[in-house]
Order: C-alpha cells, then sequence, then structure tokens
C-alpha cells in the first residue's frame, strides 16, 4: 500500500506541549488526542503516493523560493465546524489566517509539476487538529495566547496506527527564509 503524503508546518517545542494540555483539558474520554510530537498546520494533501514523490517534492520546494519565516498567533481553541465540531482544533487570529492562507496558495503552485493531482478540493481553512471523536460530545472552548514560530515546512508520510489512528513521520524538511517576527 502506498503512503500518504502531506506538506505541513510542523508545531513543536513549548507550543506542542501547551496544545496538548488545553487538548486533554478540553476533552473527555471519548476523544483521541492527537500526539504532541504529530502536531501540525496542513498546507497540502498529496493523498496515496508512492515513495518517489518525495523526490519530486523536494526539488519543486528550493530554498530561495521560499517566503519568510512569521509568527502566528492562536486565537482560540475549540470545536471545528467544518467537521461537524467531531474535531477540537487551535485556529489562527485573522492576521495570522491571511498569513498562512497566503503561504499555502504559494504551495501548491510550487508542487503541481512534481504532484500533479494536488488540486485543492475545499477551501482552505488553517488549523492545528488537537483531537478527534466518531460523534456527539461537547469540547471546552479555550480562549488564550498562543505564539507558533512559522519557520519550517515538512513533508509528512502518514501511517495508520491501529486502535490510534494515524501517526505521522517527518520525510524532509524545509527552513523558511529569516523574516521578521
Amino acid at each position: 500500500m502506498s503512503a500518504r503524503y502531506f506538506l505541513a508546518v510542523p508545531v513543536a517545542g513549548v507550543a506542542a506541549r501547551r496544545l496538548a494540555r488545553l487538548a486533554r483539558e478540553s476533552a473527555d474520554e471519548s476523544a483521541r488526542i492527537a500526539h504532541p510530537d504529530d502536531l501540525h498546520v496542513t498546507l497540502c494533501y498529496f493523498g496515496a503516493q508512492r515513495d518517489g514523490v518525495v523526490n519530486g517534492i523536494a526539488n519543486a520546494l528550493a530554498p530561495a523560493a521560499l517566503p519568510r519565516a512569521f509568527d502566528a498567533r492562536i486565537g482560540r481553541v475549540g470545536p471545528f465546524a467544518a467537521t461537524g465540531g467531531r474535531h477540537l482544533v487551535a485556529l489562527p487570529d485573522a492576521p495570522s489566517t491571511v498569513r498562512l492562507r497566503a503561504l499555502y496558495a504559494a504551495m501548491p503552485a510550487r508542487v503541481q509539476r512534481a504532484v500533479p493531482k494536488t488540486a485543492a478540493h475545499r477551501p482552505y481553512r488553517p488549523h492545528v487538529t488537537l483531537a478527534r471523536r466518531r460523534r456527539g460530545g461537547s469540547w471546552s472552548e479555550v480562549r488564550g495566547r498562543l505564539v507558533l514560530r512559522i519557520e519550517t515546512i515538512a513533508l509528512y508520510r502518514s501511517r495508520p496506527e491501529p486502535g490510534n489512528g494515524p501517526r505521522y513521520e517527518i520525510v524532509r524538511r524545509w527552513r523558511l527564509r529569516r523574516g521578521a517576527r
């Protein structure tokens, strides 16, 4: 079976630990909380691909062509309407959403030649998925200030882990150009 690949901004360090804590505080026993090492903001989903796709994406993401690093602020943690409330997500504030959408818009054009079927199939809503549940239930909504430093883009490989959902492996990383905070 082919692995599933996606391009994303990793969430790590203090930000990942704080988001994991917020997920535990907001969720009940019925929720499956994402592993802190798996937290990310997806930019492009490529779906099932042969492992050779990595080289084509790597060649498309030349470091000189990448945008500048920036800070994104989390505006709230709560249910994600796009999933009918089944996912608990961290959502960026309005200015950060604009910057993440600009980063998203730049990515498909660069990798389109490497992975021809990359077309976006729904509106892009930047978020970090913290927990999931199969049905019903409620989440506690949390407001707080948290800054994510957007300085790396990574190609992830998704592998199913029976009983726990997918786990993600970073295959390759690219650093964004140095930029203002």
